[in-house]
């Protein structure tokens, strides 16, 4: 599965608050959750398009937030 079109979306997790972020259209995403495939998600899956800070350095921050509590596409992003 994969966005069909970019999803734009207010990420904070915690205290860290990432501000608007757009998934871009064709970004891969999973069903997959800690209990299991649930098909009631669509958590984007590759997070390659993410881009570095103006200073060159990678977002490390934001890349661990996305792997690990994700952002949930909402189906009417998501085609198979």
């Amino acid at each position: 599965m994969k966005t069909s079109k970019d999803y734009t979306t207010h990420f904070k997790v915690g205290n860290a608050d990432y501000g608007l972020i757009t998934v871009p259209k064709g970004t891969r995403t999973t069903n997959m959750t800690a209990m299991g495939i649930d098909e009631d998600y669509n958590f984007v899956a590759d997070v390659s398009w993410v881009k570095p800070h103006e200073d060159g350095t990678k977002q490390y921050g934001l890349l661990h937030d996305l792997k690990y509590y994700g952002i949930n596409v909402p189906k009417s992003y998501v085609e198979h």
